[in-house]
């Protein structure tokens, strides 16, 4: 009797099967809390991912959540939050993205560029949620301002980008970086707050 290449392995390494299964359920779990009503596309998800919101959530091809061996990913998920039914967001195509990322989009939108390869636990956001001033800290308007982050863009690990960023094509973010301005195009930048330290050649 011939057994298939998956079967023989799950044969001889039965644990295995359970933690495919495991990862299955958890997809399925987080697809099923999932309640966004305006999804183009469909992405490739090897964690979880959330979908939330009235908004537009637009994936390219071949856009892939999760980095089965990094950090976080048996403990961690993805969110896409577009809040509002005017907000925005876009993955254009080939973008990686490792393990617990967010999105979140209340105004003008996000969009991410083909190529982008985005590293663990990072935040994008074009709003600030509050404003700064203390008597205005809870009111329900505050600015909300356009992310864009360019084509094959490396973005490091546990880095936050803040509304108003516009990050040009090929350059690199540098992990723990904060990033609130305008990266121009093939530059390595870094820090808090995100400045370029060199052009890339």
């Amino acid at each position: 009797m011939k057994f298939s290449g998956k079967l023989l392995r799950y044969i001889r390494h039965p644990r295995l099967f359970f933690i495919n299964q495991y990862k299955k359920i958890r997809i399925r779990h987080f697809r099923f809390l999932s309640d966004a009503t305006n999804v183009y596309g469909r992405p490739v998800c090897i964690q979880p991912l959330l979908l939330k919101g009235p908004g537009h959530i637009e994936f390219g091809n071949r856009v892939k959540f999760g980095i089965e061996d990094s950090t976080g990913f048996f403990s961690s998920y993805s969110l896409v939050n577009a809040r509002k039914e005017g907000s925005r967001i876009v993955f254009r195509h080939d973008i990686i993205i490792n393990n617990q990322f967010s999105a979140i989009a209340e105004g003008e939108g996000i969009s991410i560029g083909d190529r982008t390869i985005i590293g663990l636990n990072v935040s994008v956001m074009d709003t600030d949620f509050h404003n700064i001033e203390p008597q205005e800290r809870r009111s329900p308007k505050y600015l909300t301002s356009a992310v864009r982050i360019g084509q094959n863009v490396w973005i490091g690990s546990n880095v936050t980008i803040l509304k108003g960023t516009n990050i040009g094509d090929n350059s690199v973010i540098a992990a723990h970086s904060l990033v609130n301005s305008e990266i121009p195009a093939g530059s390595l930048a870094g820090g808090i707050p995100c400045r370029v330290i060199r052009p890339i050649p």
